[in-house]
């Protein structure tokens, strides 16, 4: 998953475990103490699920470069940093800034993000988690060394979904992993 080796529409679903849904119409709202945890599942090649756990996200900081705040996520294995712009959410790596999730943006779109591409899926697709059904954003990362990885954004609440897909060594490609939201605390 990007957030692993690199890193929400407001719902129409019930908002138990959905505490202070942003007003903000970012695709990733980013505010320190913002908090979500996801279920995890991860699949064989066969599609069975053989394993899971959760996942919790949550920013714990910041730090402002050239007069632009950037938000560090607690559960990224990498030294990442984030921003929103007007044209979307936006990845730092020592130094280095680039697009990585374009919002608004419109189906068929794509952009590279650092030796990798992302594009826009779709801009309307239901997704239903744990915590409810959202309208998201489907964005499709492609790896230069790797399967695709497939994100499912609301705005206003951040990451839905996402599914990670892996190959066998016979090229077989398959889904591996997938994270749905279960909980959610916005500033």
């Amino acid at each position: 998953m990007l957030l692993g080796s690199a890193i929400f529409m407001l719902s129409s679903c019930k908002k138990s475990n959905l505490v202070g849904a942003s007003s903000d119409q970012q695709i990733w709202p980013l505010k320190t103490g913002d908090l979500w945890d996801y279920q995890v599942a991860s699949y064989d090649t066969a599609g069975i699920v053989n394993g899971g756990g959760t996942l919790s996200l949550s920013i714990t900081s910041d730090t402002v470069v050239a007069g632009e705040t950037w938000y560090r996520l607690s559960g990224d294995t990498g030294n990442f940093f984030y921003t929103e712009r007007s044209n979307g959410f936006w990845i730092m790596s020592n130094g280095s800034q680039a697009l990585f999730l374009k919002y608004p943006g419109s189906a068929g779109e794509s952009w590279n993000c650092y030796s990798d591409s992302v594009s826009v899926q779709s801009t309307d697709t239901s997704v239903s988690v744990p915590l409810g059904t959202y309208n998201c954003y489907m964005y499709r990362l492609f790896y230069s060394s790797k399967p695709v990885e497939d994100y499912y954004l609301s705005i206003g609440v951040g990451m839905v979904a996402e599914d990670d897909y892996s190959v066998t060594s016979s090229g077989q490609v398959y889904k591996a992993y997938a994270f749905s939201l279960t909980y959610a605390s916005l500033k």
